[in-house]
């Protein structure tokens, strides 16, 4: 059954998609760079992060200009030629189309990757918690190299749900899918678990920066999810969806950055209000005060009482906890400072 949706209708709805979501992903981008190297919250920048957000505005900045070379061939440079635009965007095997897709696994790859790592530093740099993401990674990796070379190797006349490319793509865009849910989950509970175990007050809740993990891996999950369902029904509304998640993959990544270093989160606003805390507050060195106070028995005697108050700031800088527990306390900033090494 023919697509409702024609090729090159498709293909220019996916430039015009990409374009915007591009220009979204550069102010992004700025700001997350701005945030990991004047306001971030650990004592050296993480190179890490800052190094993939760099190199995730290079690929998406190449592979938007091949997208444009490629619409550019198309429609002005090879309008006349025998079956006009379509018949050039059919042709997969030519080398733009095959750098362009050998770009985005490649952006998939790297977006893998850093959520492994952030789950890995938030885990406590527990290697086996990530074995079982790292095997879907390079499982994941190897299906985008054949699928590449599948891709090189098409006849003049294959679309792209031919036989040759279509169980590869289904096995990346699943095993990217999978890779991503689980992953998320695997840091949201961590969080959630360690916050429950540390016996924080109200206002020291880590509830928001959970919050904002788990929406952008919503986000990211759903494009996935969006993206596989229009291919597997062999629709042409793929190419839009293709041409979208890359600079999304990139928007999710940087807004991280950005909510938890600027503490931009609905949930805390208005609960951190009711505690009194009508105007964001700076994060601070975390500092431990010791207060000795006496009390005299009847004989006049003093009497000697130790109170320790631990103030824990975390990684948005307006959470702080009291507790009397000094190993509760050690473990909660360990934590804190390793979630904030991590986004």
């Amino acid at each position: 059954m023919a697509d409702s949706l024609p090729l090159d209708t498709a293909t220019l709805a996916g430039l015009f998609t990409s374009s915007i979501l591009y220009g979204i992903f550069v102010v992004l981008f700025i700001a997350a760079l701005y945030i990991l190297l004047y306001k971030r919250k650990t004592k050296q920048p993480n190179y890490i992060l800052i190094s993939a957000a760099i190199t995730m505005f290079l690929v998406n900045t190449t592979v938007l200009a091949i997208s444009f070379a490629r619409v550019d061939d198309a429609f002005i440079i090879l309008r006349n030629a025998p079956g006009g635009p379509i018949a050039d965007l059919e042709l997969l095997a030519q080398w733009k189309e095959v750098t362009r897709t050998a770009l985005t696994c490649s952006y998939f790859c790297l977006a893998d990757a850093v959520l492994i790592y952030r789950c890995w530093i938030v885990w406590s740099k527990n290697f086996w918690i990530v074995l079982f993401p790292i095997i879907l990674f390079i499982a994941s990796a190897t299906v985008d190299i054949f699928m590449v070379v599948a891709m090189a190797n098409l006849n003049s006349g294959d679309s792209i749900f031919a036989t040759a490319l279509h169980d590869w793509i289904e096995a990346v865009i699943s095993l990217t899918l999978a890779q991503n849910i689980i992953v998320t989950l695997l840091i949201v509970f961590r969080i959630w678990k360690v916050n429950m175990s540390t016996a924080l007050s109200a206002a020291g809740s880590l509830r928001p920066v959970m919050s904002i993990i788990l929406e952008s891996g919503v986000i990211y999950a759903a494009s996935l999810f969006i993206f596989l369902m229009t291919y597997v029904s062999g629709s042409n509304s793929q190419y839009i969806l293709v041409d979208a998640i890359n600079p999304m993959i990139g928007i999710t990544f940087s807004l991280l950055i950005v909510r938890v270093g600027l503490g931009v989160h609905g949930e805390s606003s208005s609960h951190f209000r009711s505690q009194g805390r009508s105007h964001p507050t700076p994060m601070q060195p975390i500092s431990i005060a010791v207060n000795r106070h006496f009390q005299t028995d009847a004989s006049g005697d003093p009497l000697e009482r130790d109170d320790s108050e631990f103030e824990l700031d975390n990684v948005d800088g307006k959470l702080s906890a009291a507790s009397a527990d000094t190993k509760s306390a050690r473990e909660s900033t360990s934590f804190r400072l390793d979630v904030a090494h991590a986004v």
